[in-house]
């Protein structure tokens, strides 16, 4: 009489499933290890991106600067006074917040008191302006934004060539 069993013995599935579970343990530290080099990279990536988008903000109100500007480095503030053809002038004020970490933007008449309330840039820690002059007008400024997120950290430099050469206030350097 034959016996014809189609089953698994006791040792056979414990050794099947050890073996399982050393597979799925090495697929997890796979997969552990791609998501936390994802999220690194996607950290960096939104650093750079920060600061790319800031700088070109920057960069539009800097560039075609013809009146004056001002870089007041105790109160970490950029401020670009245009005149318009009318004549009509209009103060741009960049400040830098160290306590929220935040870059504010505002406009205004530049005989009042203009208040950089919009937000322009977030998890900023650092902000700064070199101005290159000659004589009393400026010739380019040079911006450095330091953005950190986590333990991320990127800083953004850009150099802008001023195509009006426009006054250097006294804030400026």
């Amino acid at each position: 009489m034959k016996h014809h069993n189609k089953g698994f013995t006791l040792v056979e599935l414990i050794v099947g499933s050890a073996i399982m579970g050393i597979l799925a343990l090495a697929a997890m530290g796979f997969m552990s290890t791609g998501a936390r080099t994802y999220s690194s990279v996607n950290y960096t990536l939104r650093l750079q991106y920060e600061s790319q988008l800031a700088l070109a903000q920057l960069q539009t109100y800097l560039l075609d600067c013809n009146d004056s500007i001002e870089w007041d480095d105790a109160a970490d503030t950029l401020s670009v006074i245009q005149t318009a053809a009318s004549g009509d002038r209009t103060l741009y004020v960049f400040q830098y917040d160290s306590v929220n970490q935040c870059l504010y933007f505002g406009s205004g008449d530049p005989a009042s008191t203009v208040t950089a309330a919009d937000l322009l840039a977030e998890h900023l820690t650092d902000f700064s302006a070199n101005i290159a002059t000659d004589a009393t007008t400026a010739k380019s400024i040079t911006l450095e934004l330091t953005f950190q997120r986590q333990t991320k950290s990127y800083t953004g430099t850009q150099t802008i060539a001023l195509r009006n050469h426009p006054t250097v206030l006294v804030g400026g350097t």
